[in-house]
């Protein structure tokens, strides 16, 4: 199944994206000159794509993203940008996100 959702991930990325796994369950995806409108517009199309991918086991996949874009106004250093990021994954994953239910996107 990783395999699965990495194609979908490499199939809507560009070329210079960079995608790593964060935690066993998180990945990060770091997208250069791409701001909040575009990485939204991204997470929507990933978004999309897991949910109607038919995966070959019987898991399924409930995605669940949190978007933070820099520069930003009020981030001193990285340890605040990856707490801003982790803050609204947490709103996604609770339902609460800003932009659909399961997308949060930090717009300060």
């Amino acid at each position: 199944m990783l395999a699965e959702v990495a194609s979908t991930f490499l199939t809507e990325c560009r070329d210079i994206d960079v995608l790593a796994r964060f935690t066993e369950s998180v990945f990060m995806f770091l997208l250069p000159g791409t701001g909040t409108a575009g990485a939204v517009a991204l997470a929507r199309r990933i978004d999309d794509s897991l949910r109607e991918r038919e995966f070959s086991t019987e898991l399924h996949v409930d995605p669940a993203i949190g978007i933070a874009t820099a520069p930003m106004a009020g981030v001193p250093d990285r340890r605040v940008f990856l707490a801003r990021a982790e803050a609204c994954l947490r709103l996604a994953l609770e339902g609460r996100g800003s932009e659909t239910p399961r997308i949060c996107a930090d717009r300060r």
